[in-house]
């Protein structure tokens, strides 16, 4: 028999779309990027939608809202957007919340129930409580960071708030999150610039209210249909390929610390090999704040990205296993900060495992990728550069690891 969703289960199978079906996803912000982010899930098959948002369809919304067509203006968005998810996927249990998701407003809510949360709200102080509500709770979420004055939707990337750079907004939620302790947050931002708009915001309030500007938000941001959209479709992206590799009430990619997890230093509790020898000093301090492999630790695992692992172990790379395929660029940029020597432990299906060696220190930066298998750091060949950066392909990924590390320095002291 026909099933609306056959072609997806085509791509992920029968289990996976059991997985979304049984999914409970909260989406806070029913506007240009919540409402497409709404649409990818309802068309993905996730079984229960959670719509939060108090605003109604305006002619504004006319030029990037999925939901804002002539027939639905004036109508409550939460309202639209559930006729249209019942339209795509009768069997999908909608819950509509009109309300603005605001700190005076949190207690409405219990997170707990929630498989995961897409945070597409546009205030600063609702963003934060909507991250602080999640990470509390333990339930999974994403963040939209700017979409507004953007003409470029190639631009935008999905990353750790740490990796990120240029988005204004971005900064903000960044910095915020770093008073508050929150180290890990995954967002979809743009590392276009944005564009000034063209006519101030006095202007456009005054025009759109048909005299006097009321004073709503400071600025007025330009949009256009194609980028919202986007970071919409990713984000709905991101949430189904969480939920379907993660499975139900699990942190994807993301892991929140326990308290008792951390040092009393601060900084992550670490569960490298030789994580307890890892203090000797930089011999190069070009990388502001990294003065240990232990602060190293720290740095990369806000840098260490797909794109960095090696290309053979992508299809199993995720945010939870940062490590995977990254022991060799790794090892020779701690060579490069702490100087020492790189060594290989020989693995079974062919090649080597890279760790390093800085006087009576030995330590592995990545050796978590093995989880409970223990290797063997002693009697093992060293490694030259020359060896492993014949290979163009791993040289030009341990410089963009250098090159995102040092960037992420360059973040973490602005």
């Amino acid at each position: 028999m026909v099933n609306a969703f056959d072609r997806t289960r085509l791509l992920i199978g029968a289990e996976a779309m059991e997985q979304l079906a049984q999914s409970r996803v909260a989406v806070f912000g029913i506007g240009g990027v919540g409402g497409y982010a709404v649409e990818a899930l309802a068309r993905s098959g996730v079984g229960a939608l959670d719509l939060i948002d108090n605003d109604e369809v305006s002619l504004t919304n006319l030029n990037r809202q999925l939901i804002a067509t002539r027939k639905t203006l004036g109508r409550p968005k939460v309202d639209v957007a559930r006729e249209r998810i019942l339209d795509i996927n009768p069997e999908c249990r909608v819950t509509v919340h009109r309300v603005f998701y605001l700190p005076e407003t949190k207690d409405q809510f219990d997170f707990s129930s929630y498989d995961y949360v897409v945070d597409a709200i546009d205030t600063v102080t609702g963003k934060l409580a909507l991250i602080e509500q999640a990470k509390a709770a333990g339930t999974p979420i994403i963040s939209a960071m700017g979409a507004g004055n953007k003409l470029d939707p190639t631009a935008l990337r999905v990353a750790d708030i740490e990796q990120t750079s240029v988005c204004p907004l971005a900064r903000v939620i960044r910095g915020e999150c770093r008073k508050r302790g929150i180290r890990k947050l995954k967002v979809v931002y743009s590392t276009e610039l944005p564009i000034r708009p063209t006519e101030n915001a006095d202007t456009v309030r005054r025009r759109e209210s048909g005299g006097e500007a009321p004073k709503t938000r400071k600025d007025v941001p330009g949009s256009t249909a194609f980028v919202p959209s986007v970071m919409g479709l990713i984000i709905g992206g991101e949430v189904v390929k969480d939920l379907i590799r993660n499975g139900n009430r699990k942190n994807p990619g993301q892991p929140d610390e326990k308290p008792e997890e951390r040092k009393e230093t601060g900084k992550m509790a670490y569960k490298f090999y030789g994580w307890e020898q890892a203090t000797v000093p930089a011999a190069d301090e070009s990388y502001a704040g990294i003065h240990t492999p232990q602060d190293l630790y720290d740095a990369l695992s806000h840098v260490w990205c797909e794109e960095t692992c090696a290309p053979r172990m992508r299809p199993d790379w995720s945010e939870s296993n940062r490590t995977l395929g990254q022991c060799s660029i790794t090892s020779f940029l701690i060579q490069d900060i702490f100087g020492g020597k790189v060594f290989g432990v020989p693995l079974k299906e062919g090649g080597v495992h890279c760790y390093n060696a800085v006087g009576d220190s030995v330590f592995d930066l990545t050796s978590e990728q093995f989880g409970d298998e223990k290797l063997c750091y002693e009697n093992n060949a060293e490694q030259t550069r020359e060896e492993h950066f014949a290979s163009e392909e791993k040289y030009q990924r341990y410089l963009l690891l250098k090159d995102r590390l040092a960037a992420y320095c360059r973040e973490r002291q602005a």
